[in-house]
């Protein structure tokens, strides 16, 4: 029997600490990011570092969009690009990756889009 891995999502989960504990799974986790960060996504950089919390050892992965964290503050005025799920699926679709990644990454943001939608109550193709 293979193994199984179980996530407890009752309280969310955020894309990097996702990235970060699923890379450590990996025979070679910097390779992963090799990848990641030649899709050729605009600006977006991710990067692991190894840390120590209250005596724990873990991976650390920092995602970056032109050179930004996000919620860092900035002393200068910059515009943020809101994507639609079209720019999204487009965007998806143009990357160097099997059909099938592709296909199920589109599945994924269009169920985020739909509760999106719902709790903005706005039409899926209204939201970014």
């Amino acid at each position: 029997m293979g193994n199984i891995l179980y996530f407890d999502l009752s309280m969310g989960a955020a894309g990097d600490m996702l990235t970060a504990a699923l890379s450590d799974l990996l025979p070679d986790g910097k390779s992963f990011f090799e990848k990641i960060n030649s899709l050729g996504l605009p600006g977006i950089k991710s990067m692991p570092q190894s840390v120590s919390k209250c005596g724990i050892e873990a991976t650390y992965v920092s995602v970056t969009v032109d050179g930004h964290t996000e919620g860092e503050e900035h002393c200068h005025h910059h515009e943020h690009h809101h994507a639609s799920l079209g720019d999204i699926n487009e965007l998806i679709m143009s990357l160097d990756l099997p059909e099938k990644v592709r296909t199920d990454a589109s599945n994924i943001y269009g169920i985020i889009a739909e509760a999106e939608s719902k709790v903005h109550g706005r039409q899926v193709n209204e939201v970014h």
